[in-house]
């Protein structure tokens, strides 16, 4: 059964809401203002938070603030009550992380509505943290181990038999030590990328209240830093690539973290000496960048399960990797309201492309 939390400072509205939610099976507490709504939500823990906008001692937005700053109260879905005349002020509430709002008078049905949808996508995310969790305790020690072994492996061979070893052994060794390495450490960095991810909310990942999330796409850098990639991946003859210049609603770091995640599932995917084509273009109110690679590919039913620690076809194509990347991308679209779509051919070609909507001014 879950909870819910009624923060109203007139009587005949908070009753009939209580009576209302009891009738649908909720569990409900009650709150006449801000300071007792904040006192029972921080004891409580409640599943969800309904709240007057005015109201004495502290309001809404007052309350709203305090409860993002409590780790344990900063993701329970918040939802304002306001009436019409307090349209103007919701902006501050929903740029300080409210969900969602109802407007007063209400109907029965929408109240219903709006409850059930947020409890359900919050119960969608803590499903989707707590398998995270889950299969960070069962499979991410196994992946960190195995290029530490190397490292470990071989700098005990060094240490000990030194003498022993040709200029040309030991050569060898530090370089498969020198890519363990780096390998570790990237997997590393993905795993900490990811669980900031779910770490933190939209306002909280973007940081911006007023000012508006922009990044200025300049192709011929974009493209000359691509083009230092590929030659990491020693691909630098296979890669064809154009961009279009443009304004995207979403910061720098987050769309290059896409594009190289996904720049680094084709070159893993596809043989040495086929071409990868990385265009970007816009497409009506949207930037839309394309990834297509000449490799293995993969089923239909593989492009469904994209997920935590979920390969695609792990059980046909074993690669090495914690198996977070896509699902870190989906993550970073969702937070974007961005979107992906795949196509793919089973040992032909794999098409990526996703859409990053672009700026009011430049759309």
């Amino acid at each position: 059964m879950s909870t819910v939390l009624i923060i109203e400072d007139e009587y005949d509205v908070r009753e009939n809401i209580k009576d209302l939610l009891e009738t649908e099976e909720y569990n409900v507490l009650t709150a006449t203002d801000g300071m007792e709504g904040y006192e029972k939500a921080v004891k409580n823990l409640p599943d969800l938070i309904l709240s007057d906008i005015r109201m004495p001692n502290m309001d809404g937005f007052q309350l709203l603030q305090m409860l993002q700053r409590e780790k344990d109260t900063s993701r329970i879905p918040f939802i304002f009550l306001t009436a019409k005349m307090e349209m103007g002020d919701l902006r501050e509430g929903m740029n300080s992380g409210a969900d969602d709002y109802i407007m007063k008078p209400f109907k029965v049905k929408e109240l219903l509505n709006v409850i059930s949808l947020r409890l359900r996508k919050k119960e969608i995310n803590d499903e989707h943290i707590n398998d995270f969790k889950e299969q960070l305790i069962t499979r991410v020690p196994h992946e960190l181990r195995t290029p530490l072994m190397g490292i470990i492996g071989f700098s005990d061979i060094i240490e000990n038999d030194a003498l022993n070893l040709s200029h040309d052994d030991i050569k060898k060794m530090a370089g498969v030590i020198n890519k363990s390495g780096k390998r570790l450490h990237k997997r590393i960095e993905k795993f900490l990328q990811y669980s900031e991810l779910l770490a933190l909310s939209k306002e909280e990942l973007t940081n911006e209240k007023d000012i508006e999330i922009k990044f200025e796409l300049d192709s011929e850098l974009l493209e000359s830093e691509l083009k230092t990639s590929f030659k990491e991946h020693i691909r630098a003859n296979d890669i064809k690539i154009s961009f279009e210049n443009c304004n995207l609603k979403i910061q720098e770091r987050f769309y290059k973290m896409i594009l190289d995640e996904l720049i680094e599932n084709s070159t893993k995917f596809s043989e040495k000496g086929t071409e990868i084509i990385v265009k970007g273009f816009i497409d009506g109110d949207n930037y839309k960048t394309r990834i297509i690679d000449n490799g293995l590919g993969m089923e239909y039913k593989s492009t469904k399960k994209i997920n935590s620690f979920k390969q695609f076809s792990k059980e046909i194509y074993e690669r090495e990797g914690l198996g977070i990347g896509l699902a870190l991308v989906k993550q970073i679209l969702k937070m974007f309201d961005g979107f992906m779509t795949i196509d793919s051919r089973i040992n032909q070609y794999t098409q990526v492309e996703f859409g990053i909507s672009l700026t009011k001014t430049e759309a």
